[in-house]
């Protein structure tokens, strides 16, 4: 009930042919307090009604909208501290220095604890992200171009593909504090490359562009 792009919910729109909604708990109809206003607003003009099982909601009389506009309110006021609760929990994962979700692609996490977020150096994976560096730093080869030398020298992703999409090289890029070693603020990861101004001969000394 978060929003109102939802099939079943525009085909009941459309539909005239019907005078009440029966659901069986609210927040499974509407649980942002703007759609659950501005619906019910003009439900009673249209003879139109809406009940709710869980709560003995019916907006046929006055009571009822006045119930079910006060559990509208309650109900968003769920949802945002639920909210609330994740962004602090996911902060606090962040402070401690751990990676939520995936690895990104030059790490991998601890076999034996995955769930503890610390990232480690994937060996192959990070002599990837090197030479993808060196390629569009020092090469000067353009990110289309990187993709086309990864294939050529049969890099497969990490999903086992031969084909390398822009949008990954670019996030991988973009990453380039995080493979200096830059988790978040305060925080450090192993680091992939060197700092930026001494990476070109950090570079050239590990990653070599010959023919395999």
């Amino acid at each position: 009930g978060f929003t109102t792009e939802r099939d079943g919910f525009k085909e009941l729109m459309e539909n005239e042919e019907w005078e009440i909604v029966v659901a069986y708990k609210m927040d499974r109809f509407h649980r942002n307090i703007l759609n659950a206003l501005d619906w019910s607003s003009g439900l009673s003009d249209g003879g139109k009604h809406f009940a709710a099982i869980d709560l003995d909601i019916d907006t046929s009389s006055p009571m009822g909208m006045a119930i079910y506009r006060i559990m509208a309110g309650l109900g968003q006021l769920e949802r945002d501290q639920t909210a609330e609760r994740t962004r602090m929990g996911l902060a606090g994962v962040r402070n401690d220095g751990r990676w939520v979700g995936t690895p990104p692609y030059g790490y991998k996490m601890d076999d034996e604890n995955t769930s503890n977020g610390i990232l480690l150096i994937h060996e192959e994976e990070s002599e990837t992200i090197a030479l993808i560096f060196n390629l569009y730093e020092e090469g000067g080869y353009s990110i289309s171009q990187t993709c086309e030398e990864l294939v050529r020298k049969g890099i497969k992703t990490r999903s086992g593909k031969m084909i390398w999409q822009s949008v990954t090289i670019r996030r991988i890029l973009n990453r380039r504090g995080l493979y200096e070693g830059n988790l978040y603020k305060g925080c450090e990861a192993p680091a992939i490359l060197a700092a930026k101004l001494p990476c070109s001969t950090a570079l050239s000394d590990e990653v070599t562009l010959e023919e395999e």
